[in-house]
C-alpha cells in the first residue's frame, strides 16, 4: 500500500490571514478536541514527560499537554505559522519548522502528536517517519488524519439531503490535485504498523452534525480557500465553482440539515524498546 502522493500546491492555508485562520482553526479545536483529548488521556500523558506537537495550530492541545506534564515536563510545538499559536503557560517553546525540511531531535520525546498534518503534504511519509524518529524508545506517536471518502450519505429525512451529498462530492473531487489527499486518513493503522510500532491502536470517529455547527463552519472557509486554489490551477470552472461553492455554504449554514461529517481517524503506538 502506498500513501505517498504527487507533488500538489502550495498548502493553501498558509495564505490565510491571521485572524480567519485563527478562527478556523478555533472551529476545528471545538469540533475535534475532545477526541483527541480522550486519545492523548489513555496514554497516560503525566509530569516529566517531554512532548512535540506538530503542526500545533492555534495551540489547545499544546495548552492541554503542557497542563498535563508541568512542572517538571515540556511541550515543544511547531508550525510554519507560530504566529498562530495561544499564549500557554508552562514549559512550552512554540518553535517555527517545517517538517518536511528542518531537522527535528531525535529520540528525544516521551509523546509526538500531529493532528490533520500529512494529508495536506506532498510527501506525507517522509515526514512521518521524521516523527518517528524523534520518538524516544518506550514513548508515544499519535497521528489522527481526516478521511473523506468515507462519509456515509446524509440526512435521509432531509427533501435535499441526495442533492447537497451529490453537489458536495462534486466539488471535492479535484482536491486531491491540489495537494490534499481525501483517503489518507484510512492509512493511519498501516502506517504505525509499517514504522514498528507496538500495541498499536486505532479509532475513527465521525461527527454528527447539522448546519452551524463548528466542523461545518470550518469547512465553509476551508471551501473559499481551496476553491480560488481550483480556479487559479485552472482544475475547475470560475463561474460553475462559485455557484457550486455558494450552494454548499447555504447547506453548511443551514440548522436544518443534518450531516454525518468526514471521519476523524487516529492510531497510537509505542516505540520498542528494543
Amino acid at each position: 500500500m502506498s500513501t505517498e502522493k504527487k507533488p500538489g500546491e502550495k498548502y493553501f492555508f498558509s495564505n490565510l490571514q491571521l485572524d480567519a485562520d485563527r478562527k478556523r482553526l478555533a472551529l476545528q479545536e471545538q469540533a475535534w478536541d475532545p477526541f483527541t483529548i480522550r486519545h492523548l488521556e489513555s496514554l497516560g500523558v503525566a509530569s516529566g514527560w517531554t512532548c512535540l506537537n506538530v503542526g500545533a495550530g492555534h495551540g489547545s492541545i499544546t495548552a492541554w499537554i503542557a497542563s498535563r506534564v508541568s512542572p517538571t515536563g515540556k511541550v515543544v510545538a511547531t508550525d510554519l505559522r507560530p504566529e498562530l499559536h495561544r499564549e500557554v503557560s508552562g514549559q512550552v517553546e512554540i518553535r517555527k519548522h517545517d517538517i518536511m525540511k528542518d531537522e527535528i531531535e531525535k529520540n528525544h520525546y516521551d509523546l509526538v502528536f500531529c493532528r490533520m498534518l500529512l494529508q495536506h503534504l506532498k510527501e506525507p511519509n517522509k515526514a512521518l517517519s521524521k516523527m518517528a524518529d524523534a520518538v524516544k524508545l518506550g514513548g508515544w506517536l499519535l497521528i489522527e488524519e481526516i478521511d473523506n471518502s468515507i462519509t456515509p450519505k446524509s440526512d435521509s429525512k432531509n427533501s435535499k439531503a441526495d442533492y447537497y451529498y451529490r453537489t458536495g462530492w462534486q466539488y471535492y473531487e479535484p482536491f486531491p490535485k491540489i495537494g490534499f489527499d481525501m483517503e489518507y486518513g484510512r492509512n493511519v493503522r498501516f502506517l504505525l504498523d509499517q514504522l514498528g510500532f507496538v500495541g498499536v491502536q486505532s479509532e475513527g470517529n465521525f461527527l454528527l452534525s447539522r448546519g452551524g455547527d463548528p466542523w461545518p463552519e470550518a469547512l465553509v472557509d476551508v471551501l473559499k480557500l481551496s476553491s480560488e486554489a481550483l480556479i487559479k490551477s485552472r482544475l475547475a470552472q470560475e463561474d460553475d465553482t462559485r455557484k457550486l461553492l455558494d450552494e454548499i455554504e447555504r447547506m453548511y449554514h443551514d440548522p436544518s440539515y443534518y450531516y454525518i461529517c468526514s471521519a476523524l481517524c487516529s492510531a497510537w503506538g509505542k516505540k520498542p524498546t528494543k
